[in-house]
């Protein structure tokens, strides 16, 4: 797999002009997560606390590694409980489930080395089956793979009008690279969960073939417009330079002060941000 299927939480215009030439998109905010502005639709996110966060280790290879966290059944209840009085959407005169009410047809995949036991498609598999199969046949936390759909999509918590027709065909964010378009071959909730669980189980097994690497000295943006500046980082660990090969912008000092501007892209400090919340260790 090349760069091209490095995804960040890039700025909205860059993504929405993206997803528009496609037809299909993977938009997400350069905004943090915060507790939405109250309405008549639920469930709410919540506040986001970037306090300690270190961009050079985030992450560790151990959390990141552990397929075991979750059954699918606790998977299924994570989703059902954050989405709890969760409204459909409609977008492009079609009806968007919430997370918890979804289900569709799955494809079968056969194993390689990095997803050793491949797929077994299914009738009418619900996310939490999806999720659960992809992280145990690439050995990837669920609970990483559940912080991604929020990182990318928000569709943890997404409620209603939140919905968009790129929900679920973008909804990792995989192959759908900053200033280009989205892949159609891999569109699809199930292809994107897959997909993303074994690039994370790429950089696993072939770390050499990414721009960051554990140990390593390397150059990173802020965010993808020319304008914004760069710095230095050195990852710590495989985890955390994974983190940065699928989103490889550093959060800026204000992004993590919740004084973002132009050049604060919120992916790895969300993921930070998430499983503190979610997840704590």
């Amino acid at each position: 797999m090349t760069k091209r299927f490095m995804r960040t939480r890039a700025l909205v215009t860059l993504c929405v002009a993206a997803a528009s030439a496609m037809g299909i998109g993977g938009c997400g905010q350069a905004e943090p997560e915060i507790t939405q502005t109250p309405t008549s639709e639920a469930p709410r996110g919540i506040p986001l606390d970037y306090t300690g966060f270190d961009p050079e280790n985030f992450i560790s290879d151990r959390v990141l590694d552990d397929s075991t966290t979750m059954t699918d059944a606790q998977i299924a209840a994570f989703i059902e409980e954050k989405g709890e009085g969760c409204r459909a959407g409609r977008a492009n005169d079609q009806d968007i489930p919430c997370l918890k009410d979804f289900s569709v047809v799955t494809e079968s995949y056969a194993g390689d080395d990095y997803c050793p036991w491949g797929y077994q498609g299914g009738e009418e598999e619900s996310a939490a089956q999806i999720i659960g199969q992809a992280a145990r046949s690439c050995g990837v936390n669920p609970q990483v793979l559940l912080v991604t759909l929020q990182k990318e999509q928000g569709l943890i918590y997404a409620s209603g009008g939140d919905f968009q027709w790129f929900s679920y065909p973008s909804a990792m964010g995989y192959a759908c690279p900053d200033n280009s378009t989205c892949d159609p071959d891999y569109a699809g909730f199930q292809r994107q969960v897959y997909y993303a669980a074994r690039q994370f189980a790429i950089y696993r097994i072939k770390p050499e073939r990414y721009r960051f690497q554990a140990g390593q000295r390397v150059e990173a943006r802020y965010a993808p417009a020319q304008e914004c500046t760069t710095t230095q980082i050195t990852p710590a660990n495989r985890a955390t330079a994974s983190m940065y090969n699928y989103t490889p912008y550093v959060p800026n000092r204000g992004a993590l002060k919740g004084r973002g501007d132009d050049c604060s892209v919120y992916g790895n400090a969300n993921v930070y941000a998430y499983m503190r919340a979610w997840f704590p260790q």
